[in-house]
């Protein structure tokens, strides 16, 4: 990875060694394959013990009874995510950010509420998606690092991650370094421009309304634009059908620009006038070219 993203993994794995949720974040480091994120996994499991679990990130939004894994634990890792989006994000946006119990079930037993520490670690091929969730509070969350492609000329060393794990005094004092700097910038992590960038893709994949705002071909801003919200669908609809994607129903499309007005500086209002000199629903601040 890039050397700014070291420090920010640093940080991270300092981050699990307490029990604590006050970083509020997710990390994924995501490469094509064979960069040596299994290494890492395979140093995390042999530092943290006991107090790690692994198995299918997945699971922790569509199984109940997996959640209860989390018992006790510091760190769960999934070496190899699965790129099918969650069908729900409740339990995860929760279980990174919440400090107070989280309700957990064991098979034939009566659910109770725990306080749950575990912080997300996963590396796969890309990054964690929502099928329906396409709110900021999802992808916010989440500190993408990208892994360094591998040279054609690399010579693998299968001895890696003994020869790491070797000098785990050494490696611990680092993470420590991490885990200090981290709170001494108040949960902060530092975040290089590559992972911004990581984020903002990973935003814009979640939820296209993002990249269709962004296309200035298409979409104006200004102070007196203005546009029904037909319009601006029908726009949306068109553009996602020229590339491809599947657009987002029409009430959800409305829902989502109504929850990120203030981000766009446009205004929900109820008397857009339309060429027909009729008053309708729509948006003040933004409009469709040649609509």
């Amino acid at each position: 990875m890039e050397y700014d993203d070291i420090k920010t993994l640093q940080e991270y794995l300092g981050y699990l060694l307490i029990p604590s949720t006050r970083g509020q974040a997710m990390l994924s480091i995501i490469g094509n394959g064979g960069e040596g994120k299994s290494v890492l996994g395979t140093v995390i499991k042999d530092i943290f013990g006991n107090s790690m679990t692994e198995g299918s990130f997945r699971r922790i939004e569509t199984d109940r009874f997996f959640r209860a894994n989390l018992k006790g634990k510091l760190v769960f890792v999934d070496d190899d995510l699965q790129l099918e989006a969650l069908p729900s994000t409740g339990y995860i946006k929760s279980l990174i950010t919440v400090q107070i119990p989280t309700d957990i079930e064991f098979k034939g037993k009566q659910s109770y509420s725990e306080k749950l520490y575990a912080r997300f670690l996963c590396f796969g091929n890309g990054t964690v998606r929502s099928l329906y969730d396409k709110s900021h509070g999802f992808s916010r969350r989440m500190i993408i690092l990208s892994a360094k492609p591998v040279l054609e000329n690399r010579v693998t060393n299968p001895n890696l991650a003994d020869e790491i794990i070797s000098e785990k005094s050494g490696i611990l004092n680092w993470i420590f370094a991490g885990l200090k700097r981290l709170i001494a910038n108040n949960y902060q992590f530092s975040i290089s421009e590559k992972a911004r960038l990581n984020a903002a893709e990973m935003t814009s994949d979640n939820c296209n309304i993002v990249e269709f705002l962004a296309d200035r071909n298409i979409i104006t801003f200004s102070e007196t634009a203005e546009i029904s919200s037909a319009v601006l669908y029908g726009a949306y609809s068109s553009w996602c059908n020229e590339n491809a994607l599947t657009a987002m129903k029409r009430d959800s499309f409305i829902t989502w620009l109504k929850s990120n007005q203030g981000k766009y500086k446009v205004s929900y209002d109820y008397n857009i006038k339309t060429e027909n000199n009729k008053r309708v629903r729509g948006f003040k601040g933004l409009s469709v070219k040649n609509s």
